[in-house]
């Protein structure tokens, strides 16, 4: 890539609760990679996908691309109250299926980051 994604993430700043933030991924065909960039503001998606753009025309590889608002992958992956049932029942497992969105599509590792920068509320 011609572009360092590590600078887009640190240009994030701090978080703002009234900001719609996206996750933007993709593979990265040629380093079989599979590249995530949580919590971008619009214009910041923007960008990226411009430099996606000029990588593309220069013969760089990279598929699967997808845009994911963060208010989605916020939300529960499965119904709350079908979840509190299935945990009532005693099924095994079930405490899973509180889980959200991210956390299905993306792992755990990502909820703990979202946790993290949504606790990072800059006071005004």
């Amino acid at each position: 890539m011609n572009f360092q994604m590590n600078d887009v993430l640190s240009q994030r700043g701090k978080y703002h609760p009234e900001v719609e933030y996206f996750m933007l991924d993709y593979i990265d065909c040629e380093q079989g990679t599979h590249v995530r960039l949580p919590f971008l503001r619009q214009e910041q998606v923007f960008y990226v996908l411009g430099k996606l753009q000029e990588d593309i025309q220069i013969g760089h590889q990279i598929s699967a691309l997808r845009i994911t608002p963060e208010a989605f992958l916020n939300e529960s992956y499965v119904n709350p109250l079908i979840a509190q049932e299935a945990i009532s029942a005693g099924v095994k497992d079930a405490e899973h299926l509180l889980s959200t969105t991210r956390e299905v599509l993306f792992d755990h590792r990502y909820e703990s980051l979202a946790k993290c920068f949504q606790g990072t509320k800059e006071q005004s």
